[in-house]
């Protein structure tokens, strides 16, 4: 079975036993993410030099997605402090 979603093309594999209805969904082209510019790259490689400062970073990611706005305000500030500075870092300090 195929189907669509805006811009996505999607699989779907239905699988029933007696006793289960095993539902599988999948893109077929596989994931696609764009190609970080090599400047992209040496943030990247900035922000996880540093163990603590990358903990910050994804947990910050994480808590976007919090349903609480003040939580979500704070992560958005603290991911963009932190990108920002290994931006100035990789652009020579």
């Amino acid at each position: 079975m195929h189907g669509s979603l805006r811009d996505r093309l999607i699989r779907v594999r239905l699988t029933a036993t007696a006793e289960t209805l095993r539902v599988e969904v999948s893109d077929p082209r596989g994931e696609r993410q764009p190609v970080p510019r090599e400047t992209e790259w040496g943030v990247v490689v900035e922000i996880e030099r540093y163990p603590e400062t990358a903990r910050r970073l994804h947990a910050a990611e994480q808590a976007v997605s919090d349903p609480d706005p003040d939580v979500r305000d704070r992560a958005i500030r603290e991911a963009g402090d932190i990108v920002r500075a290994a931006h100035r870092e990789v652009a020579g300090g």
